[in-house]
């Protein structure tokens, strides 16, 4: 079973963050975590000209269009 076929997003793709982390800001997965209790995905953004990296899951990030 191939990652891409259970997974919403996929490695390098941008996706929009939840609104109560940063308005309107986008991120682009860089790693993908199957754990016990779901699929968690790892974001790099950046914030005030200094790059993060944050875990979500499924349910709270979004396409970037």
């Amino acid at each position: 079973m191939n990652v891409d076929e259970i997974t919403k997003f996929r490695v390098r793709q941008k996706v929009r963050l939840p609104e109560d982390i940063a308005k309107n800001k986008e991120g682009v997965i860089i790693g993908i975590w199957i754990c016990e209790i779901g699929i968690q995905y790892k974001v790099r953004y950046f914030w005030q000209g200094k790059a993060e990296e944050i875990y979500f899951y499924q349910d709270e990030l979004s396409e970037a269009e």
